[in-house]
Formats: C-alpha cells, structure tokens, sequence
C-alpha cells in the first residue's frame, strides 16, 4: 500500500500599523506498507511574504484631499 497526504496551510496575519504578511505552510507525508514492514517520510516547509499596506498619505495625494473636503464645507 502506498499513500499520500498533502497539506497546504496560507493565513494572512494583520500586523497594524505596518501592515501584513502572508504566511504558508506545506507538508507532504507518503507511507509505503508492504506486507509487515512499512516506511514513512514527510517533509514540511514554512515561508514567510511580508508586506505592507499603504497609509492613507500614501493613497491619497494632499490636492485630492482637500478637494474632497472643500466639497462638503459649508459657505457662510
């Protein structure tokens, strides 16, 4: 007998106020069975991908800003 498992694992961790990361976790087990004697191996790997979401300040430039907030003044 011969079997496999496969196991892929990804989560993404939130870490404000720098942003995220994405997380992975893999492992790939087989088993070979033969009779009375029998064999496993499994392997296992975990990465890491960090990244960063954008400020505000990034996202938008100052003249757009005041744009939007010059559209809801209110005149005397």
């Amino acid at each position: 007998t011969v079997s496999v498992e496969i196991y892929i694992g990804l989560t993404f961790q939130s870490k404000v106020p720098n942003g995220g990361s994405l997380v992975g976790t893999a492992s790939v087990k087989v088993k070979i069975k033969i009779v009375f004697f029998s064999v496993s191996v499994s392997v296992s790997m975990h990465k890491e991908l960090a990244g960063s979401d954008p400020t505000f300040a990034q996202m938008v430039e100052p003249k757009h800003w005041e744009e939007y907030c010059g559209a809801f003044a209110l005149e005397p």
